[in-house]
């Protein structure tokens, strides 16, 4: 054999052992990697298999307890879950102006609950059965009725009680009874705003020359306004009323005084005597009376929402006026203030009242009084 031929012969044998082994290690790999995607869906299975068999985890149901309720108000209503049973429902409303709180449980009557699985909590003291209003802590008089629901088909009992404050409410469930919280506004918010709305019912306030625009109904809708943007900025809202109803001057002014309120906003609308046009424009009034030491004077008040609310109507500015003969300035423990929005005996400040952009604008200029007022009182506070 020539030694060409032999070298070829070596080169090539070299060649195909060289291809044999590498062919030998790609096999071996691919059977380990088969392996382990065995093993990988195996222990995925077992898991799985695993996770199917294990019992579900019970959700206990967590209750509050009795010092949590005290945490957040010293006073409370206490009710036993023993006089309540497995009811569809209960339910707690508020009516402020009158100082009631309401209670509906529905699945009973009233035969089944008695006063006696009510308990009535301040501070250190507690009262339970029928209701002597001397020396309860919290209530004046309780009464426990049947009600109806809508069908008038399932049984449900009201329970109506009648506070000696005004009481923000929450309903909270322990084990064995329900709690309702109950706590003061000054206590449960920064600010409070109490609105007016001037006149309501019977008492129309003043109107237009025809007759046919009264003041009670415009007084409701910016009062209605008002609330709305001051409730959008955080800002604790309370209303004399809210519908076309008669409320008393006393009623009105006790409100605001029994909350402390940082404000009263009284809104009313201004007129002349019959055939007058010549008198237009806002204004404000007040009383001199001092108030509480909040940072914020009567007069104050009436400047700051006379100019704002002109600034934004452009309408003319008749100023803040001392008015010391009106019931509802003289009264009142907290800054106060009535706004004449305009005058309903003059054509234009009428049609200014009457469209929905000028109720807009005047509610919003009121707005800008009120938190400008708010803002100086919190800058005082702050100093001291």
């Amino acid at each position: 054999m020539e030694i060409k031929e032999w070298r070829r012969l070596t080169v090539q044998s070299v060649l195909f052992f060289a291809v044999v082994f590498v062919g030998c290690l790609c096999f071996q790999s691919r059977l380990e990697l088969k392996s382990e995607h065995t093993a990988m869906a195996g222990n995925k299975h077992r898991e799985t298999e695993a996770a199917a068999t294990q019992e579900p985890q019970e959700e206990t149901e967590k209750y509050v307890t009795k010092s949590d309720v005290e945490e957040s108000s010293d006073a409370y209503i206490r009710i036993a879950k023993r006089a309540v049973g497995e009811t569809a429902g209960i339910y707690v409303s508020q009516d402020y102006r009158n100082c009631r709180i309401q209670v509906s449980i529905e699945g009973i009557s009233a035969d089944d609950i008695s006063a006696d699985d009510i308990t009535r909590v301040k501070g250190f003291h507690a009262a339970s059965g029928e209701v002597k209003a001397k020396s309860d802590p919290l209530l004046k008089k309780m009464t426990i009725r049947d009600g109806e629901t809508e069908t008038g088909q399932h049984k449900t009992v009201k329970i109506s009680f009648k506070m000696k404050g005004i009481y923000e409410p929450e309903l909270y469930e322990a084990e064995d009874v329900y709690y309702i919280a109950l706590t003061k506004p000054e206590n449960r918010y920064d600010q409070i705003v109490v609105i007016d709305a001037g006149h309501g019912g019977m008492d129309e306030g003043t109107f237009s020359q025809d007759g046919k625009y009264l003041e009670k109904q415009y007084t409701l809708l910016i009062a209605k306004r008002l609330g709305k943007l001051l409730e959008e900025d955080g800002i604790q809202v309370y209303y004399t009323r809210t519908t076309d109803e008669a409320v008393t001057k006393k009623a009105r002014v006790d409100l605001a005084n029994r909350l402390n309120a940082d404000l009263l906003v009284s809104i009313h609308c201004n007129a002349s005597s019959i055939g007058d046009q010549t008198a237009y424009g806002v204004e404000t009034l007040y009383s001199d009376r001092g108030t509480a030491d909040s940072g914020m004077s009567n007069e104050r008040l009436a400047k700051l929402l006379v100019n704002q609310l002109t600034a934004v109507t452009e309408q003319r500015n008749r100023g803040a006026l001392l008015r010391n003969d009106l019931y509802l300035l003289h009264h009142s423990e907290v800054p106060a203030a009535i706004v004449e929005i305009g005058y309903m005996s003059n054509d234009q400040d009428l049609k200014y009242i009457r469209k929905e952009e000028g109720q807009k604008e005047i509610a919003l200029g009121v707005y800008n009084g009120i938190v400008q007022a708010l803002e100086e009182m919190d800058e005082y506070a702050g100093t001291d």
